[in-house]
């Protein structure tokens, strides 16, 4: 969707890193148009854009169809993401905490529920405290 319309008609030789430096800077206008609403000015959009660029053309490196990667992240950076972006708003935390709540009165009430117990607690653990790793929250004792 990104790439193609912008370097699909390029020789490999043609794409240097002046190209993808462009195309970092277009995609996220390009984005913004087709979703206003989208995550971070659609800066995350470019980075996996400029991801899969960079895959490509590691494999025409390694084919020895080129000598350098112009989309190497070491030439050209990426767009700097915080995983603070990626967190729920006050609404998402109110929708999860419903759900959460339906399952455990279901099961409380000895009707079934599409997760088990354990993982509730496991989900409630890691909205609460912000624990992300397995063993925090599957080998933690939930009392």
């Amino acid at each position: 969707m990104h790439l193609l319309p912008r370097i699909g008609p390029l020789k490999l030789t043609e794409v240097t890193p002046d190209v993808v430096h462009r195309l970092r800077r277009e995609i996220p206008s390009d984005v913004l148009a087709r979703r206003p609403a989208a995550k971070a000015g659609g800066r995350p959009t470019a980075n996996r854009a400029l991801q899969q660029l960079d895959a490509a053309l590691n494999f025409a490196l390694r084919r020895e169809w080129i000598i350098r990667n112009p989309a190497s992240a070491r030439l050209v950076p990426r767009y700097e993401e915080t995983r603070a972006r990626e967190f729920l708003d006050a609404a998402g935390y109110s929708a999860v905490g419903t759900i959460l709540r339906d399952f455990e009165e279901r099961l409380a009430h000895g009707r079934p529920a599409p997760l088990p117990l354990r993982t509730l607690f496991a989900l409630r653990l890691a909205i609460y405290t912000g624990a992300r790793y397995r063993s925090e929250l599957l080998q933690t004792s939930l009392q």
